[in-house]
């Protein structure tokens, strides 16, 4: 049908009619729509660099799952590919193996600042050891002081409010004001 199609317009597709060039497309597609996603959370704006960090890791995350699932024949996450039969799963299992190595050569330096971000994020809870030699000192301070740990639950809590949406934020205030 889809090659059909092509011809109507007189211009004829060969690889329309192959399987095999069919599933590929199937498989790029489904991986372009996940790039796409997580190409837009890193965009979204507002994002601290722990944020930022946490979605690299999970995309990562997300390729070695999918990596495993079509070794074992599984294409629940691949919906465009799940309407093909004869596919290549080892193959496909190659290729996001590849994208893997690939993606965690590209992001090695982020997985070398990972202690950074998570000082940043949470100083009350980072290992003083691992802390940059010029930030340690300052890091027990914080640790110590139960008037800078409250600051910093309030400026937690602070992010965790402007993230939310003001339609949340003002049905919660009319809610309290009820009752």
């Amino acid at each position: 049908m889809r090659a059909d199609f092509m011809q109507i317009k007189n211009k004829p597709l060969s690889e329309l009619s192959v399987p095999k060039w069919i599933c590929d497309l199937a498989f790029v597609v489904n991986l372009t729509g996940y790039f796409n996603d997580f190409n837009l959370k890193l965009q979204k704006q507002g994002h601290l660099v722990n944020d930022l960090y946490s979605h690299l890791k999970a995309f990562r995350n997300k390729i070695r799952l999918w990596e495993v699932q079509m070794l074992s024949g599984n294409r629940y996450h691949f919906t465009t590919l799940s309407a093909y039969k004869n596919i290549a799963y080892a193959q496909y299992a190659e290729e996001l193996k590849s994208l893997s190595e690939q993606f965690s050569n590209t992001f090695s330096n982020f997985k070398n600042m990972e202690d950074c971000f998570n000082l940043f994020a949470i100083p009350t809870k980072s290992n003083v050891q691992n802390a940059p030699i010029h930030s340690q000192m300052e890091l027990i301070k914080i640790e110590e002081n139960s008037l800078l740990k409250s600051k910093l639950k309030m400026w937690s809590c602070a992010i965790s409010i402007k993230n939310t949406s003001k339609k949340t934020i003002f049905r919660s205030l009319e809610n309290s004001r009820e009752d």
